[in-house]
């Protein structure tokens, strides 16, 4: 930030054009080599790599690219803000190998329960407790939710509204 204040002055320039210069050059510098393959040419169209990094997270690089040296600046920037035409990528689902011991929670065989010692015992176990239950709840197959309570009565009153819930969603099935 010191930087543009000092850029602002020095070169008597207003600290947006600094800033969109700033992420012009980023641009150029991050996807160089595709801009180079594409012959991209700066006269009339460095000013459209302002809008690069939002076009290429919301469509294929193949139509942006085409887009970058063929299109005229505006219909680029409308391109960068229309909706996202790439589907996001789904996640394989992951089942990791959950297994709980009493002073360890293994995730695919690595202890992920790592407390720092000099944390009062009491405090340790209870954050243990914690999280061999949620891991528990994981490795049963079902994912654990978790619902803040102002104190003990209204975390009871959540339980049974919950278990209500619960016992008549079940029994319609």
């Amino acid at each position: 930030m010191e930087y543009i204040i000092s850029a602002e002055d020095r070169l008597n320039l207003p600290r947006q054009t600094i800033s969109d210069y700033k992420r012009i050059g980023e641009a150029y510098i991050e996807y160089r080599h595709e801009l180079e393959e594409i012959g991209f040419q700066e006269e009339g169209n460095l000013h459209k790599l302002r809008f690069l990094k939002l076009a290429l997270k919301r469509h294929n690089k193949e139509k942006v690219f085409s887009m970058l040296t063929e299109a005229p600046f505006r219909k680029f920037k409308q391109l960068a803000y229309e909706p996202e035409e790439i589907e996001p990528e789904m996640e394989d689902d992951y089942n990791p190998e959950i297994k709980i011991t009493e002073s360890e929670i293994l995730i695919d065989g690595k202890n992920i329960l790592h407390l720092d010692p000099g944390l009062n015992p009491k405090v340790r176990e209870e954050i243990a407790k914690y999280l061999r239950t949620i891991f528990r709840i994981r490795e049963s197959g079902n994912e654990p939710v978790i619902v803040a309570a102002y104190d003990e009565s209204e975390k009871r009153a959540i339980e049974r509204k919950i278990q209500q819930f619960l016992k008549e969603r079940r029994s319609k099935k």
